[in-house]
């Protein structure tokens, strides 16, 4: 990690994935405002301290909203976006629509979205198939455990555990168009969680596409178990970027 000072003037803003909120970047956010950085942690609808407003009619349509509302009247400068799992659906998108706020792209063991596609569509043909059952039955897919998502340690996993919830599957239902992959290159950086392998051909098709492409040896939440680790790799990032735009 460089110097305490090494962000300084840098704004980050960070999007969580499905069951999850703001909460999610609590230790990986507390290490990059230790580096200088401006953080921004929202929570998109029907999530963590937003839950009590969820809803089967929340859909990414909603959670892009959410983000482009936060920017908007929290009067975020722009930003380094890092992105989680299904919160990469929502940064693509966020990109596509203000290209002049994204100064950076990371994503972090999410979906890499391109032409007119649904999450069900990037997902795997039982998965998909039993989260379109839910869709039209409760509207939500359950949690999953924090042992699948990589954590072992039982501090952490039973504070996790406690803040997991539903997450509306109508917003993995909607079909939304995205540019190629390969158009954000030039700013472009995907991060494999080793451990989990559900995301490694969005891996592969970033670094076909051009992005710069990392892994760690981590399960699918490192920045809950491996915060260090993984902002080791963010914060270079960033600064690489910072030093060309320069």
């Amino acid at each position: 990690m460089s110097s305490r000072a090494a962000l300084e003037g840098s704004s980050i803003l960070l999007i969580h994935g499905a069951y999850h909120g703001g909460w999610a970047w609590k230790f990986f956010a507390r290490i990059l405002k230790a580096n200088g950085a401006e953080v921004h942690t929202p929570t998109l609808t029907g999530l963590g301290d937003r839950s009590h407003l969820a809803s089967p009619s929340v859909s990414l349509a909603t959670h892009i909203q959410d983000i482009e509302a936060y920017i908007r009247y929290q009067e975020v400068r722009p930003s380094a976006v890092v992105a989680h799992s299904y919160g990469a659906m929502v940064a693509c998108a966020l990109s596509d629509r203000n290209p002049q706020f994204v100064k950076s792209l990371t994503l972090i063991d999410g979906y890499l979205p391109e032409d007119s596609v649904s999450v069900f569509d990037l997902q795997g043909s039982d998965e998909a198939n039993s989260g379109r059952e839910l869709l039209a039955s409760t509207g939500f897919r359950p949690p999953p455990t924090v042992e699948s998502l990589g954590i072992e340690d039982a501090e952490i996993g039973c504070w996790v555990s406690q803040r997991l919830v539903p997450h509306p599957l109508n917003s993995y239902g909607e079909v939304r168009t995205y540019r190629p992959a390969v158009e954000r290159r030039s700013y472009g950086m995907y991060v494999s969680c080793i451990r989990y392998h559900k995301f490694q051909r969005f891996f592969e098709l970033a670094r076909r596409a051009g992005w710069r492409a990392e892994s760690i040896d981590a399960g699918h939440d490192a920045m809950l178990t491996h915060p260090e680790e993984l902002a080791g790799i963010v914060v270079e990032f960033i600064l690489s970027r910072r030093t060309r735009d320069e």
